[in-house]
């Protein structure tokens, strides 16, 4: 449940905030230097980095640029007003409440520290545009001051040493934001250099990035620095948001990862989300690789599979010959498809890369390609054998196969159907998910490692999958 902001900044009070740096910093090489001058991602598609949505009735402009770490700009999220108003309270702060702390080469920037209600409402603004993180447990704002020839090396936000009682409370730290309130007449990007991104931001913009997996393991690519001012002053105002009561962090799928997407256009019902106990949170996601929807749509089917266990390669036959002819047989040796014109496509969906195959228009037919990784495979079929999850998976031993069949249900009467048809109506569409592909069989001799194919009889397609591939079939027009 979401915590106010005076109660948690009343637990900071409480414990005894203290300014807890990470030990972790390195020092610039020469390739770091180097991209500090040109704005870079380590993401090539430019399909992946530009995006608006409306939040609150105003526009934001979000440009994603890595997924582990997770790193995004928003940009303009802080009006010039704001800006200029935080930059005003910035003036009345005392010199003597400006600290530098040296370093072996130089210094490091000018740095003090302000509550959330200071800023003029610029914590207030982020808390409301970026409903996916709870702001509220984050450290107070870290303000640092650039001056011409000054730097900030590479360094980490999340902490080594958890025996705080701060962290031991509020957890690691999660992520940070970034604002840019006054921007250098040259130079002074921001760089990530084990991601390989460099970001240069405007005033007003802001740049998020997790410090850690969902599994509380640190991102290694999420090493920061502040390139050197050439000329004039930068500054900077951030928060290190801790991990407690992170939405993100109790949604994600398996192996840590975090659904991005809620970063860069976040569901209309968010806050009911964050709300709901733990428990509910997990069921009511949507996963992010699609698969464990992939196999559940399949939970109400109702199949009959063959299978013969016998490992004798010469005592292999098929049961049911009635459904299989020497035409389809010949297919199952001889992956095709139709239309060549069709066969690659990429798309993008929830910020994922997505390699798609399309095989047939009528019915329409297509393989998802690793759509799902190898960990995420595993987790699942851990879950399968400690029966913690009801899916419907086939498995098929040596000589095991599926005679060709129709997934739509046909019916002599209406009178006949049962609850499920009259509610949801007939089979729509099938995914079916390999988890698992054989050593051999299933196709030429010479693929080994090609799991068994799927013949389209009708169509003169067969299917060629490998693990963490899934296919889809529309059932019915």
């Amino acid at each position: 449940m979401r915590q106010s902001y005076c109660s948690v900044l009343t637990i900071i009070v409480a414990i005894g905030f203290q300014g807890v740096a990470s030990d972790e910093e390195f020092p610039w090489r020469d390739d770091y230097t180097e991209w500090c001058l040109v704005p870079q991602s380590d993401n090539t598609d430019d399909i992946y980095e530009c995006l608006t949505y409306i939040w609150n009735y105003v526009r934001i402009n979000v440009e994603l640029l890595s997924f582990e770490p997770v790193i995004v700009v928003y940009r303009n999220i802080i009006p010039r007003s704001k800006v200029e108003a935080f930059l005003n309270e910035l003036k009345w702060k005392k010199e003597d409440e400006w600290k530098r702390k040296t370093r072996e080469h130089g210094a490091y920037p000018e740095e003090t520290t302000m509550l959330y209600g200071e800023g003029q409402g610029t914590f207030e603004a982020l808390s409301t545009m970026i409903p996916a993180v709870n702001f509220a447990v984050s450290e107070p704002w870290k303000v640092l001051r650039y001056k011409t020839g000054e730097d900030y090396p590479p360094r980490y936000d999340f902490l080594r040493n958890t025996k705080d009682k701060l962290t031991k409370h509020l957890g690691n730290r999660f992520a940070t934001i970034m604002v840019l309130l006054k921007k250098a007449a040259a130079a002074g990007n921001t760089i990530f250099p084990t991601s390989r991104t460099t970001v240069e931001l405007q005033e007003g913009d802001a740049v998020f990035w997790t410090n850690m997996n969902a599994e509380g393991i640190r991102s290694v690519g999420a090493l920061h620095g502040d390139c050197l001012v050439k000329s004039g002053e930068k500054v900077t105002a951030s928060l290190r948001i801790r991990a407690k009561d992170q939405l993100l962090i109790e949604t994600s799928p398996y192996g840590g990862v975090y659904i991005s997407g809620w970063l860069a256009r976040p569901p209309r019902d968010i806050y009911r989300r964050m709300d709901e106990p733990f428990g509910n949170r997990q069921r009511n996601i949507p996963r992010m690789t699609l698969f464990l929807i992939a196999v559940l749509v399949t939970l109400y089917s109702h199949t009959h599979t063959h299978m013969q266990d016998d490992s004798s390669e010469k005592n292999k036959t098929f049961v049911g010959d009635e459904h299989w002819n020497e035409e389809f047989l010949s297919q199952c040796e001889n992956p095709s498809i139709v239309d060549e014109g069709l066969s690659c496509y990429v798309s993008v969906r929830h910020y994922q890369k997505i390699n798609i195959e399309v095989l047939s228009e009528n019915p329409i037919l297509f393989i998802f390609r690793e759509l799902a990784n190898e960990a995420e495979i595993a987790a699942f079929i851990e879950d399968v054998h400690n029966k913690e999850m009801a899916a419907q998976v086939l498995s098929y031993l040596p000589g095991g196969h599926y005679v060709p069949h129709y997934d739509y249900i046909t019916y002599s009467s209406t009178d006949l159907w049962d609850p499920w048809m009259r509610d949801y109506g007939n089979r729509f569409a099938t995914f079916l998910l390999i988890l698992q592909t054989a050593e051999s069989g299933g196709g030429p001799a010479d693929k080994a490692k090609v799991s068994p194919e799927m013949s389209s009889e009708h169509d003169g397609v067969t299917l060629s999958c490998s693990e963490l591939d899934l296919q889809k079939v529309w059932g019915s027009n």
